[in-house]
């Protein structure tokens, strides 16, 4: 006996999906299981019908959420990220729970730089205002834990933090997972549907989105997770979100050195180099080698025009930097995979209702979004099915000043952007 998937036709639906990526696929489950879980308890409570729709086929590799892993941590920077870190996780594990599928591998993570950097003591502040516990050492004391480094040693060496919950998320198995949990829950998916345009139905409150191909669908809630093609969604609701998209790359390197390098013996890693110029990798994973990249400095793109070539460039700085850090990291190169960034102003997350138009949640990643995929699936399912959330995203608002973003023409502050 063959099952299909419920297929989905033109018409109302009480929630649709915009992109299923990282962000959008979460979005789709959590909302499906907000919903299933309302009705089992008010068996009176009406079935909401929900849809995902996605312009390329489900699983793609033309916008942000894609290959073998992202990193997940604790530790951030900012004490507002380090709040939320812990729901994040949260988040993962119910999904993990209910899918029966690992989608998370503790590695912990090292952050590191020139002591006088002062993101490097940012992260120290954050986690410590959060207690989130962290080791706190020397670039000798890291070497002689972690001998695949090549610190440089002194009162002016390299400072290193090491956080122990911290590891590699799967985006290929998250997003599969988010999809196939959403579509036993009740939730329909359209892929190859691309959007055309999205227009308010008069002052209710409700959508008209228009496909190129699949006919018209009208909705009581929209939820925009569409990573570069935001704006390209927000245009017919009189909204404009400020970000730069670009091209970004990582390089998988065939090291010789397996051993030194598999996940039980060396965590993902962060390095701020100086010069704005930060890079992060991985222990051997998904491939039989290890993979890193430089964070931003990608070339600015069209996401309907860019190209999938590596940047020789880029990944030259990038060679340098490992062979001069993380020598045996190195390796023949595998393969460099491009991704896209989605980045506003201030290179801040946006998790917010759109102005003058609650019924419409919205969602960008500025480049480090994935490890918070289904924690913001589940907090936009809230913004959309209840109206707010209880959790403190407020300093991930759409209407920052330093985001520079124009509802209905009236901008809400200047371009500013905050490093």
């Amino acid at each position: 006996m063959e099952l299909s998937v419920a297929v989905a036709e033109a018409g109302h639906y009480d929630v649709i999906v915009l992109g299923l990526g990282g962000v959008g696929s979460a979005a789709l489950y959590w909302t499906a299981r907000h919903a299933q879980e309302q009705q089992q308890r008010d068996p009176t409570a009406k079935a909401l019908r929900v849809l995902g729709l996605e312009q390329f086929e489900l699983g793609h590799h033309r916008g942000s959420s894609q290959d073998h892993s992202r990193i997940i941590r604790l530790a951030y920077d900012h004490a507002h990220y380090t709040r939320l870190a812990p729901h994040m996780y949260m988040a993962w594990r119910s999904v993990e729970d209910e899918c029966g599928v690992t989608l998370l591998l503790n590695t912990g993570i090292l952050v590191f730089g020139a002591s006088s950097n002062r993101v490097i003591a940012d992260y120290a502040d954050a986690m410590s205002a959060q207690g989130i516990p962290f080791e706190d050492m020397t670039g000798e004391a890291a070497m002689k834990r972690w001998p695949q480094l090549n610190l440089n040693t002194g009162p002016e060496g390299d400072r290193v933090l090491y956080q122990s919950d911290a590891g590699i998320v799967d985006p290929r198995k998250a997003n599969a997972a988010h999809i196939a949990l959403a579509r036993a829950r009740g939730a329909y998916t359209l892929d190859n549907t691309r959007v055309e345009s999205v227009l308010p139905m008069g002052t209710g409150g409700s959508y008209r989105i228009t496909t190129e191909s699949k006919g018209v669908f009208t909705c009581d809630k929209l939820i925009v997770a569409a990573g570069a093609w935001t704006n390209h969604c927000l245009k017919g609701l009189g909204s404009h979100v400020p970000m730069t998209v670009t091209k970004e790359q990582v390089t998988y390197y065939e090291t010789r050195h397996l051993r030194k390098f598999a996940p039980s013996n060396f965590p993902v890693w962060i390095a701020y180099d100086g010069n704005h110029e930060d890079y992060y990798g991985f222990p051997v994973y998904g491939e039989m080698g290890t993979k890193a990249g430089m964070h931003g400095g990608g070339k600015e793109v069209d996401p309907d025009k860019r190209d999938f070539d590596a940047d020789l460039h880029a990944r030259d700085k990038l060679n340098a930097f490992l062979k001069r850090k993380i020598p045996d990291f190195l390796g023949p190169i595998m393969y460099t995979k491009t991704c896209l960034y989605a980045t506003p102003p201030d290179d801040d997350l946006v998790l917010d209702l759109l102005p003058h138009h609650p019924n419409v949640a919205i969602t960008i990643g500025a480049g480090h979004g994935y490890k918070w995929a289904s924690f913001f699936g589940l907090v936009l399912s809230e913004l959309a099915l209840k109206g707010s959330t209880c959790y403190p995203i407020s300093a991930m608002s759409i209407k920052r000043p330093a985001l520079g973003a124009t509802f209905d023409g009236s901008k809400t502050g200047p371009h500013k952007a905050t490093l």
